[in-house]
């Protein structure tokens, strides 16, 4: 324990230092270019094109000869390695360049981030699942048929693709992530294709993007009702009608939510 400490202490004193910064865009470069060699050092995947063409599929895609499984394949290798490469370049300096820091006992260090209690965590919850999860009526929440044949009908294409086995294209990486279909995909396995159920699923996801906003201002404001009324002016202005990723807190939440955990990391 006392030795996570000392990293602790290390890595808080090496992000005041002014070669932070520039150590992290350097780990950036660095990780996107490791990124980009892993890639181009993937094996090329044509069975997927192969199989297209003896179907008789025919696109853009199938004529280059560009499989959509080497996409899938690119995102997770590329991602994994531009992450692994940068934090650890990173990690590795500050670990270093903080060991010149003052040592620091947990007993001389005064945490500057506020407590959370659980019943604090509970009372957020409720609020934000009450108020704009839309239990009551997410049901029936479609505003047109072009809403529901544009924006839900494209999200659910791609699930649709995974569920028969299919792989993702590039178009769905750009826009929302592999990882919003997959969990759909998984959702929809297990308790059956529904469109209902995909509307609860997508609304639901606003309480905890709304409890990550509260958490972050939590930390920055250093007040309960602060961090609450932010939150909910937050989910009142920003929180779509339509059943659709891109009108979801979601898109946001998982940024947020590490924003957060950082900002309370380093002052804790």
């Amino acid at each position: 324990m006392e030795r996570l400490r000392q990293v602790q202490n290390r890595l808080q004193c090496a992000v005041t230092l002014p070669a932070s910064f520039w150590v992290a865009a350097l780990a950036l470069l660095v990780g996107a270019l490791a990124a980009r060699l892993s890639i181009h050092l993937l094996p090329t995947r044509t069975d997927d094109v192969v199989t297209a063409r003896a179907l008789g599929i025919v696109s853009q895609t199938i004529l280059a000869e560009h499989s959509k499984s080497g996409d899938s394949l690119a995102y997770v290798v590329g991602l994994i390695s531009a992450l692994l490469i940068s934090i650890s370049i990173w990690v590795a300096w500050a670990i270093r360049a903080g060991k010149n820091c003052p040592p620091q006992s947990s007993s001389t260090i005064a945490p500057t981030s506020p407590r959370v209690n659980l019943i604090e965590v509970v009372i957020v919850l409720v609020v934000a699942f009450g108020f704009f999860a839309r239990i009551w009526n997410a049901r029936a929440a479609t505003l047109t048929a072009w809403s529901a044949l544009s924006e839900e009908g494209e999200m659910l294409a791609w699930v649709d693709t995974v569920l028969r086995g299919g792989a993702l294209s590039r178009d769905t990486f750009c826009l929302y992530g592999p990882l919003s279909v997959w969990l759909v995909a998984g959702l929809l396995h297990f308790f059956g294709t529904s469109l209902a159920l995909w509307r609860y699923w997508i609304f639901a996801l606003n309480a905890p993007a709304l409890l990550a906003i509260y958490f972050l201002l939590r930390g920055l404001n250093r007040t309960r009702i602060a961090a609450g009324l932010g939150a909910i002016v937050i989910g009142i202005l920003c929180i779509g009608p339509v059943p659709a990723m891109s009108w979801s807190l979601a898109r946001v939440g998982f940024g947020v939510a590490a924003i957060a955990s950082l900002n309370r990391a380093l002052n804790s």
